[in-house]
C-alpha cells in the first residue's frame, strides 16, 4: 500500500444511515519529501493519490498491472452492506486475493510519479495529494457496479473519460431523473439498514433477558421485548447492479414491496423508541428517523452532497494538470 501521513480534514465518521458515507477527505500533511509510511493511530481507509506516469514506463505492463490490481481489489472488497453478519466471505476474499493486490500495488508504484513536497510546500498549491474513494464508491445513488468498479487506478486519461459519466449520472439523479431505478436503490438502501436495525433491536432484546437489574422485569419492558422478538426479519429487497438491465419485478410488485418496507421503518422505530424509553442509557439503541432518508427527495440529496461535489472539482483540478489516480488500500 501507499504509505503516507495522513489526516482527515472533516468529519471522520458519519452517522450510519443508510446509504451515507462514512469518512471524509483524507489530505496528505506536507513533509520535505514523501513519507510513504502512515503513522500509528491515523485512521486507515481507502484513497485515491494523484500519480503521473513516468516517461519510461512500459505502457503495457503498466495496463496489465492496473486491471490486475483492479481485480483483485474488487474480489477483495466485493460489496459494503449493512447485512454484513457473516464475515467468513471477506476473509475468504482478503485471503484468496490478498497478495496478488499487493503484488500489481507494489509494481505500479514503480512505474507512476507521486505528489512530492519541497521546503514544507505541495508541488501543486492548494490540490490535496488524495482523496477517500467513498463520495463514489459508497454513494447509494451510482448504481452497485459502478460502485465497485470505482474501486481501482485511473491513468489520467481514462480519468478525464471516468468523471464525466459519475458527473452526469450525479445530475440526473438530483435532477429528478432515472426515477424507477433511483426508487429501486432507495428501496434497496432502506431494507438493508432495516435488516441492521432490526438485528440490532433483537440482539439488545434477547441479552438483556441475562441483565440482573430490576429494569429487566418492568411490566412495560417485557411487553416491549416480546414484540420485538416476534418482529419478523426483514427482507432485502433485490436491486439491478446496473440500470441497463431489466427489471426482475412488476411494477405492480415493486410498488408492494416500496409501501411495506416504509411502513416496515416505521414499526421498527415505533418499537425503538419503546425500548429506549425503559432501559438505561447505555441500553439504548436510537436508530430513529434520522438514520433513513424516508422520502426519494430525500435520497436524492445523496447526488447533491458537498462532499460529493467537492470530490468532482478535485478531480477536475487533477484532470487538468495531467494526473492519474491510484487506489491505495
Amino acid at each position: 500500500m501507499v504509505r503516507s501521513t495522513v489526516r482527515l480534514a472533516a468529519n471522520v465518521d458519519d452517522p450510519p444511515s443508510a446509504g451515507s458515507s462514512s469518512a471524509r477527505v483524507a489530505v496528505a500533511e506536507p513533509s520535505a519529501r514523501p513519507q510513504w509510511q502512515r503513522s500509528s493511530g491515523l485512521v486507515m481507509g481507502i484513497d485515491w493519490f494523484r500519480v503521473q506516469v513516468k516517461q519510461a514506463a512500459n505502457h503495457p505492463e503498466l495496463g496489465r498491472l492496473i486491471e490486475q490490481q483492479a481485480i483483485a481489489f474488487q474480489s477483495i472488497w466485493t460489496w459494503n452492506s449493512n447485512s454484513w453478519i457473516d464475515r467468513v466471505p471477506f476473509d475468504l476474499c482478503h485471503r484468496l486475493h490478498l497478495e496478488t493486490y499487493q503484488a500489481a500495488s507494489e509494481a505500479l508504484r514503480h512505474l507512476l510519479e507521486f505528489p512530492e513536497w519541497n521546503d514544507g510546500r505541495m508541488d501543486v498549491p492548494d490540490l490535496s495529494t488524495c482523496w477517500r474513494v467513498y463520495p463514489i464508491t459508497h454513494n447509494a445513488i451510482f448504481p452497485p457496479l459502478w460502485r465497485l468498479r470505482a474501486h481501482r487506478t485511473f491513468l489520467p486519461d481514462q480519468l478525464e473519460a471516468q468523471l464525466p459519466e459519475w458527473k452526469d449520472w450525479a445530475g440526473q439523479v438530483a435532477n429528478g431523473g432515472h426515477e424507477e431505478y433511483v426508487r429501486e436503490l432507495h428501496l434497496y438502501v432502506t431494507s438493508d439498514f432495516m435488516r441492521h436495525h432490526w438485528s440490532s433491536l433483537r440482539a439488545a432484546a434477547i441479552a438483556s433477558h441475562c441483565r440482573t437489574g430490576s429494569w429487566t422485569t418492568k411490566p412495560t419492558l417485557v411487553e416491549v421485548r416480546e414484540r420485538i422478538v416476534r418482529l419478523p426479519e426483514p427482507t432485502v429487497s433485490r436491486v439491478r447492479i446496473e440500470p441497463s438491465e431489466r427489471p426482475s419485478l412488476r411494477q405492480d410488485e415493486f410498488e408492494a414491496q416500496y409501501a411495506a418496507a416504509f411502513e416496515g421503518v416505521k414499526t421498527l422505530i415505533e418499537l425503538t423508541r419503546a425500548w429506549d424509553s425503559n432501559v438505561r442509557g447505555n441500553e439504548k439503541l436510537q436508530y430513529y428517523e434520522d438514520y433513513y432518508r424516508l422520502t426519494l427527495d430525500e435520497f436524492r440529496h445523496h447526488a447533491r452532497d458537498s462532499w460529493l461535489q467537492e470530490f468532482f472539482e478535485w478531480a477536475i483540478r487533477c484532470v487538468q494538470r495531467g494526473f492519474g489516480l491510484y487506489l491505495d488500500y
